[in-house]
């Protein structure tokens, strides 16, 4: 029997027999979820109160239609104020169905007991966040059916012998309110749904190419290189995504500047500002360029990346037109430093660093 039930009927005798006192405060949580960069946030507040416990149970049920295809990541726990967790899902959760909808199931193992800690009346504490994908909008529900056991908002005690819900189980934008069936709503508007990313040699450069299946609401990609280290990425170029379609999309990117091992990165950002990163793929060869000075894409539209060799960065930099007048100047900061083209009107124009042979680049 699931420990929401037991619970239940241990208050009720409580109540009859007139005691088990703390059965009935009305210290409560209340739990809500969250999106940031298309990762799902499930947090809890307490109501009524100052708690202090440990939880030897949790449990957060989700629902979505069975339309929808959800590629969910790996829970990571907020191990500061919920330790010793490690929270697990069931994917699909099959003990209770229900017809026209998936549903996922996050809890707390049988057996682990997380540390007491003091959780202030009111304020919000991040339990773990989860990355879910897919395509499209997802429509995400948190569930809670008083009479469907064990399809229930679960938070027990340390010592097995609380719950810790209250009546209204949800919080946030769309909750619904006290009932024997609470909802609260959650939309997702996953910005694009990347189908491959690769990365190849061709003659002197790298060509990284990848493609997208759907786009919603996409404004571009910066792709980010790695040539030491895996975790020490700088932008090399930006590309402008098509926004919003169902179909295939092709892009791609020349790295003029390539190492003998390189890894590349795609930061895909949405029209809000909100983005996710691609997984980090590796490319090694056996020769590298030893051009010491390069800018791409050419043309160029709106963005354009310099690269130069190490012992060139902090380097003073010019563009000029074909007549020789200055239109911008600059410091070389990185190996590979984005300058904004916007505003240039079309034609050609060359970048002169001091000490390397000036290049020819269009803007259109």
């Amino acid at each position: 029997m699931n420990q929401y039930f037991s619970i239940k009927w241990l208050a009720i005798a409580c109540f009859f027999l007139g005691f088990c006192p703390q059965i009935l405060l009305a210290q409560k949580f209340q739990a809500t979820m969250t999106n940031q960069n298309n990762n799902l946030i499930v947090k809890i507040r307490a109501t009524g109160g100052a708690i202090t416990t440990g939880f030897a149970n949790m449990e957060f049920y989700i629902r979505y239609p069975n339309t929808t295809t959800v590629a969910w990541g790996t829970p990571v726990v907020n191990s500061t104020d919920f330790p010793n967790i490690a929270i697990q899902k069931n994917e699909p959760y099959t003990t209770v169905t229900e017809t026209g909808f998936t549903i996922v199931r996050f809890f707390l193992p049988p057996g682990t007991v997380t540390t007491s800690k003091t959780y202030a009346n009111g304020t919000e504490f991040e339990v773990f966040r989860v990355s879910a994908s897919g395509s499209g909008s997802i429509a995400l529900e948190m569930i809670h059916r008083d009479a469907e056991n064990p399809y229930v908002l679960t938070l027990v005690d340390e010592t097995a012998s609380i719950e810790w819900v209250g009546a209204v189980k949800f919080y946030g934008t769309g909750a619904s309110g006290a009932g024997a069936i609470q909802i609260l709503p959650l939309t997702i508007v996953v910005p694009l749904e990347l189908t491959s990313f690769s990365a190849k040699t061709d003659k002197n450069v790298n060509k990284l190419d990848w493609e997208t299946k759907s786009e919603r609401d996409l404004s571009h990609f910066i792709v980010e290189k790695s040539s030491d280290k895996a975790d020490k990425f700088v932008a090399i170029g930006e590309v402008k995504a098509q926004g919003n379609t169902d179909t295939p999309q092709y892009y791609s990117l020349i790295d003029a500047q390539p190492s003998f091992l390189d890894y590349y990165r795609l930061k895909m950002i949405d029209n809000n500002g909100e983005f996710e990163y691609s997984k980090t793929i590796s490319l090694a060869r056996s020769t590298v360029s030893k051009e010491k000075l390069a800018v791409f894409p050419n043309p160029t539209y709106d963005f354009m990346t310099i690269q130069v060799q190490s012992p060139h960065i902090g380097a003073l930099f010019k563009v000029t037109d074909q007549l020789g007048r200055q239109i911008l100047n600059g410091q070389l900061k990185s190996a590979a430093d984005i300058v904004d083209m916007r505003s240039f009107p079309t034609g050609i124009y060359f970048l002169r660093v001091e000490n390397i042979e000036p290049i020819k680049f269009l803007k259109q």
